[in-house]
């Protein structure tokens, strides 16, 4: 897949009346022989009609963090660190994310994001890539169209990689959550602060960007997913929203973590309508701008409830859950 046109005609839908029925009847024979299972039969039905498989697995799952800093974040020189230092501490090990990940048979990958035409390599969770940033959308566009779309492309190409049945997407870097509610504000044309936390100063940087970039939110306006980008930021939007487009043209599961995901999910279904069918949105972080994300779409995987934590981390949570489920339609053992 080498350009982002290309994706929606490389996206069927999940709908198979036919699949549908004999995964449902395998997790009632299932079910007849050990009780309910609640969810997991849904579930279960689920990922196999995403890998279009009456027997879906669930193997060692890549958690992508994708990282990028949004100009407007970095403008303040306090924000400038914030980043590296979360990647340090996952190189460390100092963050619980990394002590699950090898206890849930999840490969930690950083995705720096990338509007260069050569992205950096992705790289484990010792990666030492620097961050890359926008420009400041305050003064004017964060990237030109060119970086959206080489963006959306390097995502594409990471997701595309994914065979391990199921791939976690969170956004990482400074700013991350304002230029998701700005994205998710235009695409949707809400207010931005209705997707933030009560936090003063976002707010009064967030509505110094759409005052800038007004005729986003104007009505009747062409909101093309990828002007959007370039006008708002940021690069870690792009990247995801990209990576959810492979990742699903190889019907993987894509597990939605986060408002930065969540805010990349839109954008990628704006650009093929059905990669929202591969999606399954999860919550590490609490808070009303999540709140009103996942109200536009459709209720989090409950995997580990009154979680509050890094983005990623009720991703890797969710794979027992999701392991499980796919247990409900493995073959019997022959006697």
């Amino acid at each position: 897949m080498d350009e982002p046109g290309r994706a929606e005609t490389l996206i069927p839908p999940t709908w198979n009346p036919a699949l549908e029925k004999a995964l449902s009847d395998k997790v009632a024979a299932s079910a007849s022989r050990g009780g309910a299972f609640g969810m997991l039969e849904a579930l279960a039905t689920l990922l196999g009609l995403i890998q279009n498989s009456l027997s879906p697995r669930i193997a060692t799952v890549p958690v992508a963090l994708v990282t990028a800093d949004h100009g407007f974040a970095t403008a303040e020189r306090s924000a400038v660190p914030r980043t590296a230092d979360t990647l340090a501490a996952l190189r460390g090990g100092r963050l619980p994310l990394a002590a699950l990940a090898r206890v849930h048979d999840a490969a930690l990958e950083v995705v720096h994001a990338s509007g260069a035409e050569r992205p950096p390599e992705r790289g484990t969770a010792g990666a030492t890539a620097l961050v890359s940033r926008t420009a400041d959308a305050r003064r004017g566009p964060a990237m030109t169209s060119a970086q959206a779309q080489a963006a959306l492309r390097h995502g594409m190409r990471e997701g595309e990689r994914a065979d391990g049945g199921a791939i976690v997407c969170a956004g990482w870097g400074a700013g991350a959550a304002t230029g998701a509610a700005l994205v998710l504000g235009a695409l949707t044309q809400r207010d931005p602060g209705v997707f933030m936390a009560d936090d003063g100063e976002a707010r009064a940087c967030a509505e110094a960007v759409r005052e800038r970039h007004a005729a986003l939110w104007e009505p009747g306006a062409a909101r093309d997913p990828l002007d959007v980008l370039a006008a708002l930021g940021g690069l870690e939007v792009g990247t995801l929203a990209g990576l959810m487009l492979g990742a699903a043209a190889r019907r993987q599961a894509v597990l939605v973590d986060g408002i930065a995901a969540l805010a990349a999910a839109h954008v990628a279904m704006r650009i093929a309508p059905y990669v929202g069918d591969y999606c399954i949105p999860v919550r590490s972080r609490a808070g009303r701008g999540v709140d009103a994300a996942l109200s536009l779409w459709r209720p989090a995987l409950p995997a580990a409830p009154e979680l509050d934590a890094t983005d990623g981390t009720a991703g890797v949570l969710a794979l027992p859950v999701l392991r499980s489920a796919a247990a409900l339609l493995a073959d019997p053992p022959r006697s």
